[in-house]
């Protein structure tokens, strides 16, 4: 973030931030209740069931998958608490190295991945056209376009 002689962070910094902040809000808000109500997983579930099915053998070292999906490794076992309860993924111990976990998806969740993706697609496509029409997030919204 930029900053301003006085030591405080510029405006373009504080509204690009300002924006991120609404967009993700807005997109987290209509992503999770639609994947939900049609797949039984949240946006995150998702994102962490794609992958591990990208994955060479299914699977990621636990610490791979949190940073993976951007998230620290204590949530990252909270989540995978959530897929196993579903039956989605679950964690083995690696026989080389007793020390690693290792979150293996199932082929239940690999199921979900395939039923979901076109879901996830449509839903962020849409909450990305909804903020590229919103004059908080049209900015933004078209720099990510440009990438």
């Amino acid at each position: 973030m930029a900053e301003a002689a006085n030591g405080t962070a510029t405006l373009a910094g504080l509204d690009l931030y300002r924006q991120l902040t609404i967009l993700v809000g807005q997109a987290s808000g209509t992503l999770e209740k639609r994947m939900l109500r049609r797949h039984g997983v949240t946006p995150l579930e998702y994102m962490a069931l794609s992958k591990l099915a990208d994955a060479g053998d299914d699977s990621l070292r636990m610490n791979d998958l949190a940073e993976a999906v951007g998230v620290n490794p204590s949530t990252v076992s909270r989540l995978m608490g959530r897929l196993e309860g579903g039956e989605l993924a679950r964690r083995e111990i690696c026989e080389a190295d007793r020390r690693a976990t290792y979150a293996r998806i199932t082929d239940q969740g690999q199921r979900v991945v395939r039923e979901a993706a076109a879901t996830f697609d449509d839903d962020f496509a849409s909450a990305l056209d909804a903020a590229a029409v919103d004059s908080r997030t049209a900015a933004l919204v078209s720099l990510l376009r440009q990438g």
